[in-house]
């Protein structure tokens, strides 16, 4: 029997590509770098990361790379929608008491 249900947040619950990519942008801009086309971010972004800033902003602290990604999501997440049917298979969840996990 199935008790619990585990999910990962992006890509699975929500669409938010975008708001990763332009936050992304804002970040390498804010160390000189190039904005990333939509399509090279899909072929380069890997997690953890940390190894992706890394190969993209060598030398660059990664608490400060953080600050302004996270300066840049706080609004770009605003535009973040559930993927069709993710709060549907929230309320099946609760209605048979499976407790979901983030």
């Amino acid at each position: 029997m199935i008790r619990n249900i585990i999910f990962d947040w992006s890509g699975t619950l929500v669409d938010d590509l975008s708001a990763v990519w332009r936050s992304t942008n804002f970040t390498l801009e804010n160390v000189g770098r190039p904005a990333m086309s939509l399509k090279q971010f899909r072929a380069e972004f890997s997690l953890p990361f940390d190894k992706f800033y890394e190969h993209v902003t060598p030398g660059v602290a990664l608490e400060e790379l953080e600050e302004w990604y996270k300066e840049s999501f706080q609004e770009e997440q605003k535009q973040i929608k559930a993927l069709p049917h993710a709060l549907d298979f929230f309320d099946f969840c609760k209605k048979h008491k499976l407790k979901t996990f983030l």
